[in-house]
């Protein structure tokens, strides 16, 4: 049996009160399954060359030996391990490292992968608070806030259609596995997204920097907490459906932070100090 993708590129995330705003998730079939060895090389053959693939079957790459564990520990449906027994007991297919390196098309100093389910939730069966994700495209970036989110323990990740996947191998790999233990979900517009979310008395903070903003201390602590772009932040429509605005006071003059570094401050000061 195969994990079957469906793309539901027109669902509502409203459900029935709405019909404006999109949402696209990865559903198994009624009867999923691990793909056999034969096809977990084949999503792992040429990867370099071929690196959204997996992504396309609804599938994520897991590299290396901590993330490898971490997808283990997760619960989430893993189709196959490849590579070194030393590293993980019991791989599906044994390759030492230059075989490995053969498969992939490039090498792994910890020459272990995985190939696990890439599943987002419905945007209505996430967890508050919630980090939103308003144009991130890095997928390094991506990977990092999952990181930090799990690590802090917020259960929820919602990104716009321009975000970059957190099931992509590059996001999965700068999480270190993370990614499988956080809930996450896409919805086409943002911006109509959070606007109904304060209609219903939701509270969303946009972390900026500028006019317009307050000093993240003073900010109340919202349900969701949204990060703008690598390099323009917060798009206008956004902006504009927040209920405040938050800038992380700087020491420096003219300076700023990347986004990995400003959502981990944020998400530290408003939920957790």
């Amino acid at each position: 049996m195969i994990l079957y993708v469906l793309e539901l590129g027109r669902l509502n995330y409203r459900k029935h009160r709405r019909a404006s705003h999109n949402v696209t998730l990865f559903v198994k079939s009624s009867s999923p399954s691990v793909l056999e060895p034969s096809e977990v090389l084949d999503v792992l053959r040429n990867l370099v060359a071929n690196p959204e693939r997996p992504l396309e079957r609804g599938l994520a790459i897991t590299e290396g030996r901590t993330a490898v564990l971490q997808l283990m520990r997760s619960g989430r449906l893993v189709h196959g391990i490849v590579g070194d027994p030393a590293l993980v007991p019991n791989p599906t297919v044994a390759l030492n490292r230059s075989e490995l390196a053969t498969l992939l098309g490039f090498d792994l100093r910890s020459p272990v992968v995985a190939v696990a389910e890439a599943r987002d939730d419905d945007a209505l069966s996430l967890t508050y608070p919630i980090v939103a994700l308003d144009g991130i495209h890095d997928a390094t970036n991506v990977g990092a806030i999952m990181r930090t989110v799990a690590a802090l323990g917020i259960p929820s990740v919602l990104r716009d259609s321009r975000s970059t996947s957190p099931w992509l191998r590059r996001s999965v790999r700068a999480s270190m596995g993370a990614c499988f233990f956080v809930r996450s979900a896409a919805v086409d517009d943002l911006a109509a997204y959070l606007a109904d979310q304060r209609a219903e008395g939701r509270v969303v903070v946009g972390l900026e920097t500028g006019p317009g903003t307050i000093p993240l201390g003073d900010c109340p602590r919202p349900d969701i907490l949204v990060v703008g772009n690598e390099g323009h932040g917060l798009r206008p429509s956004v902006r504009a459906v927040c209920n405040s605005l938050a800038a992380i006071p700087m020491a420096l003059p003219h300076t700023s932070l990347n986004v990995v570094q400003a959502s981990a401050i944020g998400m530290w000061e408003l939920w957790t100090r």
